[in-house]
């Protein structure tokens, strides 16, 4: 089972159909990988789904950090992308 980069997203682009799906945890992410999603997205919506918090700019970087580290701990295949939080850059 080969790791999806970048490089082979960007040749599929186009040409055929690209997965990708929400994901915050180890265990989900173990099980979407299996099923052979491209890419898993921990998304700013952490905040709201996961961590109960009334908006998206209130989650942290560390926050993303571990989830997104989880998320990859879990992959094998998936390209794994995180969102920056709000004001991070």
């Amino acid at each position: 089972m080969n790791k999806t980069r970048i490089k082979s997203i960007l040749k599929r682009k186009n040409k055929e159909k690209i997965t990708a799906l929400t994901c915050y945890d180890y265990s989900f992410a173990k099980i979407l990988d299996e099923t052979g999603i491209d890419m898993l997205l921990v998304g700013d919506s952490l905040a709201n789904v996961v961590l109960g918090l009334d908006e998206t700019r209130n989650v942290s970087l560390g926050e993303m950090l571990n989830h997104t580290a989880a998320v990859s701990r879990a992959t094998q295949r998936s390209l794994v992308i995180a969102d920056m939080p709000y004001a991070a850059y």
